[in-house]
């Protein structure tokens, strides 16, 4: 935290607006959008190229945001959370094969300062890359804005900077990520293979005795793609922490398949004893975990060590547990009454009266909800997995207890809808404890602008709708429509939903004599339109405008740029010929951001740029049309 020059109190309403505007003036905005006053805090993991990726794919988003929901609970000083994960390309540092970008962004710094406390401990980061599968020379680290960019200084633990790397030594420097800066946390229960010894190595300390832990939960009713990365989580950063501990999770065993189970080991039978304890006592982790898992009657979690001893757990079936699982027993009967005393002989003693049972107890209470996502016309383009969690991450984030998790169903256009043009939607229903739960989860989607990290989470595309309904008036099965309650559209309150408008085409005196039909085509002025999926640019045309670019002078002298002109020249000449001489994919590698060509301005990509480079652009030709490795063809 050295070299900063001003310290502000955390309290004082100029340190609020300085903040701002600081961060207005680090992290601009594009043109088009909102000004953003938020104070963004990073975590960012980096894998060697080379290296195992373990779950940096697919949905890794929306597990982070499961996984850091427990630090990020919605209320005042949350704006939202945004993620990026970079596989390839010109945004990689050298040595680099994959990033992964988790930016949470506050409206309040002492909000950002508990977040910053709550996750700089090593439990944290090492659950964090157990969870995500990521081993040896991964590195991690956190950053906020006062930490990492600006230059002023507050007081600890207010803002600042983790930097660790799996397998590093106490004291050893970070190699990708914040290069050169001490790890904060070595990591070492991520191992590596050890160098080759310099010298004789001195004779080891005597052996601590390490215990085995295993634990299993009851199979969760949410549907995750890897439930056991959860609880990994869970036991390193919650369970585990302040212990030197490291797990990792067990294949379905034999006799056992509606299980979740994780391995691990603790450095001492002390550290055991307080894993396990904390497995029993420890509520408010218990409760996490059972909400995050959607567990109910007949569940439990149970922890336990063969070398070391002792075990621990929750149990839905145990008194103490019964508001964690929401289990209840029924209440008891009443006593039978005593019998009368025996009456005189006569006159016969009188009946008594026949006792009615006592009432079935009605069931818990529950409020039925249903989210309807309804995407532009002729568009499939959203997973129902995605979208389940993100609205189990969203549920998360609002603290609203769980009866049945969400279930998600696709719905295609209807018969008067045009059939496959028609306007597909998802239905995703589900059920809560209580109205409160729903109002609580409602204020986080709609008042709170929670909509926005949502639909980003579950790649909701932009112009879709969504509509949040509560049938039945708040119990019964969760069938039927209901009356919507709420629409959420594209609006300055909802930006994420909101296509971009396309950026007005550059004038005709910047994109040379050949490309000024090219710049009319319908699908070049507005390839968002439905019919533009695909729509491919004429041959002749991609050709006048290859040949434009690779006139002397007309684009950066660079090698991708100077092996594609080579190349066009030999297909011109007759020696090359097939599919190495497209022109489409020379016209992608020479206006591509890498080639250093102002895109919307250089002669001939101008019909390109807003053919592929418009926000919204359906057509699938611009996706397949990855720049190529030209060296390779002139070598051949």
């Amino acid at each position: 935290m050295g070299g900063r020059t001003t310290c502000v109190s955390v309290r004082a309403p100029a340190l609020l607006l300085l903040a701002l505007l600081l961060a207005a003036t680090v992290a601009p905005r594009p043109a088009t959008a909102q000004r953003d006053n938020s104070i963004p805090a990073t975590i960012t993991v980096v894998v060697p190229q080379g290296s195992d990726r373990g779950a940096l794919s697919g949905d890794v988003c929306s597990l982070m945001s499961l996984l850091m929901a427990r630090f990020l609970r919605a209320g005042p000083g949350l704006d939202r959370t945004s993620c990026l994960l970079v596989t390839s390309g010109p945004d990689l540092a050298p040595g680099v094969g994959a990033q992964l970008n988790f930016t949470a962004h506050f409206t309040d710094l002492q909000r950002m300062a508990d977040y910053y406390t709550a996750i700089a401990n090593e439990g944290v980061w090492m659950g964090l890359l157990n969870a995500l599968r990521l081993g040896c020379g991964t590195e991690a680290g956190y950053v906020d804005l006062f930490g990492g960019f600006g230059t002023l200084t507050v007081p600890p633990p207010l803002a600042g900077i983790v930097a660790v790397r799996a397998g590093a030594m106490a004291g050893s420097p970070m190699r990708l990520l914040f290069a050169g800066r001490a790890v904060t946390y070595p990591l070492l229960g991520i191992a590596c293979a050890p160098p080759p010894p310099q010298s004789p190595p001195p004779p080891p300390s005597p052996p601590t005795r390490s215990c085995d832990i295993q634990v299993h939960v009851s199979a969760p009713r949410n549907q995750f793609a890897n439930p056991c990365a959860l609880l990994v989580f869970y036991l390193q950063a919650l369970y585990g922490a302040g212990l030197r501990a490291s797990f990792t999770c067990l294949p379905a065993q034999d006799g056992m398949p509606s299980t979740v189970a994780a391995f691990g080991y603790v450095d001492s039978q002390a550290a055991s004893a307080t894993l396990l304890s904390r497995l029993t006592s420890d509520v408010a982790a218990g409760d996490a975990l059972v909400r995050t898992f959607g567990l109910g009657c007949g569940d439990s979690i149970i922890g336990y060590s063969n070398a070391c001893g002792g075990t621990g757990g929750l149990y839905s079936h145990d008194p103490r547990n019964a508001t964690l699982f929401n289990c209840y027993s029924p209440p008891p009967s009443p006593p039978v009454p005593p019998a009368p005393p025996s009456p005189p002989p006569s006159p016969p003693p009188p009946r008594p009266p026949r006792l009615r049972p006592p009432p079935t107890p009605p069931p818990p209470p529950r409020t039925d909800a249903i989210i309807t996502v309804a995407m532009p016309a002729g568009v499939l383009a959203l997973k129902c997995s995605r979208l389940q969690l993100a609205v189990s991450a969203a549920l998360a984030r609002a603290d609203a207890a769980v009866v049945t998790p969400p279930a998600c169903t696709l719905s295609p256009p209807a018969d008067g809808d045009g059939g496959a043009g028609g306007a597909w939607s998802a239905v995703l229903s589900f059920a809560l404890h209580s109205p409160g739960a729903f109002d609580a989860f409602e204020a986080l989607v709609i008042r709170d602008g929670g909509a926005n990290a949502l639909a980003t989470t579950a790649g909701v595309l932009c112009g879709s709708e969504l509509t949040l309904h509560q049938p039945g008036g708040g119990s019964g099965s969760g069938s039927g429509g209901g009356a919507p309650l709420t629409v959420v559209a594209c609006s300055p309150q909802f930006p994420a939903l909101c296509c971009a408008p396309p950026p007005p085409p550059p004038p005709l005196s910047a994109c040379g004599a050949n490309c000024t039909g090219a710049l009319q085509l319908p699908c070049v002025r507005d390839p968002s339109a439905s019919a533009c999926v695909n729509w491919k640019y004429p041959s002749e045309l991609a050709d006048t405008d290859v040949a434009a670019l690779c006139e002397p002078g007309a684009v950066p002298a660079s090698a991708a740029n100077t092996d594609v002109c080579r190349v066009r020249a030999r297909c011109v000449s007759g020696q090359l010929s097939g599919s190495t001489c497209w022109h489409f994919p020379m016209l992608a590698t020479l206006c591509s951001p890498g080639a250093g060509v102002a895109s919307t301005t250089a002669p001939g990509c101008a019909a390109y740029s807003g053919m592929c480079y418009t926000p919204g652009s359906r057509s699938a030709q611009c996706i397949r049309a990855v720049p190529l490795n030209w060296a390779s063809l002139l070598a051949e």
